[in-house]
Parts: structure tokens; C-alpha cells; sequence
């Protein structure tokens, strides 16, 4: 049996997809660790204190380390967030929980230890017309951006907009890329 070009090329896809699918596996849960380890370490430290972090942490000279330090055993809270995503504590010995470990701390502080909260989202919403409409969506006091709202009858035979469970999507996918939320 010949194997073409085409057979070759796929079988290649097809590793490539394994590869990429083990890896995107083995980071699925970074966002949940992350957003698990800002909870607790914002439960652990008062508002004040983590204000210090955060603008401790800004500094280059302090890039490789974190001032939640100064306040808290933060390796503790983080193998508390563990074991609450993964159901079990970190096995020091293992690369993947490691980089796990690193890459939720990562994103926490890259999110100012802030997870993110639906309670802080703001939608208002602006109708020009019954089918004519634009929604500006705020996180924490701070401008995300106005949309076009897509505005259609439902079933009910009303013209509604957009459900708000869209513009929590836009609002937390926006605070995180921003820094303002994990």
C-alpha cells in the first residue's frame, strides 16, 4: 500500500490536533486555578494591602516575585486554590502541576489578584427605534465599549435586544484582557 501526499499530510494534522488537544487539556483549568487563588488571597488580605501588592508587583525590579508575601504565606492560598480546582494538593514533584501552578499566579497577578465579578458589570442600554439599538457595557466603573445591540422579535412577539448573559461574556472576556479582572 502507497501512501500519498494527502495520507501523509493528514496522519501529520492529525498528530498536530493530539498535541494541540494535550495541551490545551493540560491548561483548561489555569483560569479557574487563577480566578480560585484571587479569591482566597483577596480574602486573605484587606483592600489596603492588596493596593501594596499590586502596586509593588508593577515594579520591574520586583517582575520575578510578589509582595503577597508580605502579608500572607501566599503558596498556602494557592495550594488551598489547587486542591479546590483539582480536588487534590499540587505533587511538588510533577512539571504539569508546576507550570500549572505558575501560569494561574501569572494570570492572577496579570488580573491585579481581582477575579472577576458578574455583580460589577453595567449594561445600558440605548434604543434609537423598535428594531434600532446599542448597549455600552462597563466593568467596575470603567468603559468597556458600545455595541450595536442586535434587536429581533422573540417568540412572545416582543423586539428585544441582546440577553445580558452576552454582555457579561463581552464584559469579563474584555475586564481580563485589560488587567482589570483574572
Amino acid at each position: 500500500m502507497t501512501t500519498t501526499a494527502l495520507d501523509r499530510a493528514n496522519a501529520a494534522l492529525s498528530r498536530f490536533s493530539d498535541t494541540y488537544d494535550r495541551i490545551n487539556a493540560k491548561h483548561a483549568l489555569t483560569r479557574p486555578l487563577a480566578r480560585a487563588f484571587a479569591r482566597r488571597l483577596s480574602d486573605a488580605l484587606t483592600p489596603e494591602q492588596l493596593e501594596v501588592v499590586n502596586l509593588t508587583n508593577a515594579r520591574p525590579e520586583n517582575a520575578a516575585c510578589c509582595a503577597s508575601h508580605d502579608f500572607c504565606d501566599a503558596n498556602e492560598v494557592m495550594a488551598a486554590a489547587f486542591q479546590e480546582v483539582h480536588g487534590r494538593k499540587p505533587d511538588p514533584a510533577s512539571d504539569d502541576d508546576a507550570d500549572q501552578w505558575n501560569r494561574a499566579w501569572e494570570a492572577a497577578r496579570a488580573g491585579g489578584f481581582r477575579p472577576f465579578q458578574p455583580a460589577k458589570v453595567e449594561i445600558t442600554r440605548k434604543r434609537f427605534s423598535v428594531t434600532q439599538g446599542e448597549v455600552l457595557v462597563a466593568y467596575a466603573g470603567h468603559r468597556i465599549e458600545q455595541y450595536g445591540d442586535n434587536i429581533a422579535m422573540n417568540e412572545a412577539g416582543k423586539w428585544r435586544g441582546q440577553p445580558d448573559e452576552v454582555w457579561q461574556g463581552v464584559a469579563e472576556r474584555e475586564a481580563i484582557k485589560r488587567g482589570l479582572a483574572v
